[in-house]
């Protein structure tokens, strides 16, 4: 199914039609503009991006404030105006409609995406894995914060970087010398970007520094 700016006009406007919501399609395209981060149609339509949409996307980032905001200009009440945005934001995310599940802000996509991808690749890492080997003792769980989160309009484009730090505890065997507790680690994950806020799930992982604590 085309992911392109119309079909997802078109994806919306059905859904918004199944729920009684009587609006145009001029206005739909206002509002699914404001979702992909343009403050307008025509801001969207002069930005020289070959297929606006979520072609490419693994993650969609919707500006759920802007459409909101952007639809109670185009005249809807405050309240309908948010049913609008969510019911929009739904239609492009739908399985049904081979769309991308939606995260709200850099807090959501980092807990819900960002720290289960760090979590499954930071003991493979070479570095880390060889500081774990030296403490000769087994893994009992790995702690991640992020640094500095930044919101994805703020992002470097073409890239969403998050900076990480994080421990990885050891727990000590009885029967073996233990050498240490604890690893500390600091890297960044970066996201390539397929869109203003649409998301590739091909991220770069990378550990930057991986130290033991003795004791």
């Amino acid at each position: 199914m085309s992911h392109d700016f119309s079909a997802l006009s078109f994806q919306v406007h059905s859904a918004l039609r199944n729920s009684q919501i009587a609006i145009s399609h001029g206005h739909v395209q206002q509002i699914v503009a404001s979702l992909l981060g343009y403050k307008s149609l025509a801001s969207l339509q002069s930005s020289g991006e070959e297929e606006p949409g979520i072609t490419g996307a693994d993650y969609f980032i919707p500006d759920f404030d802007g459409a909101e905001r952007r639809a109670f200009a185009l005249g809807y009440e405050e309240i309908q105006a948010a049913v609008i945005a969510d019911i929009a934001i739904k239609a492009i995310a739908s399985s049904t409609t081979g769309g991308c599940p939606a995260y709200f802000s850099a807090e959501e996509f980092f807990e819900e995406v960002a720290w289960a991808q760090i979590d499954n690749d930071v003991t493979n890492n070479v570095e880390v894995a060889s500081q774990m080997a030296m403490t000769n003792a087994g893994l009992k769980y790995v702690h991640i914060e992020p640094e500095n989160l930044k919101r994805i309009e703020d992002a470097d484009w073409p890239f969403w970087r998050f900076r990480f730090k994080g421990v990885v505890e050891m727990e000590q065997y009885e029967d073996k010398m233990f050498f240490g507790n604890r690893v500390d680690f600091e890297g960044e994950i970066i996201y390539p970007l397929a869109g203003r806020r649409c998301v590739s799930d091909n991220a770069d992982f990378r550990i930057e520094s991986a130290l033991l604590q003795r004791g």
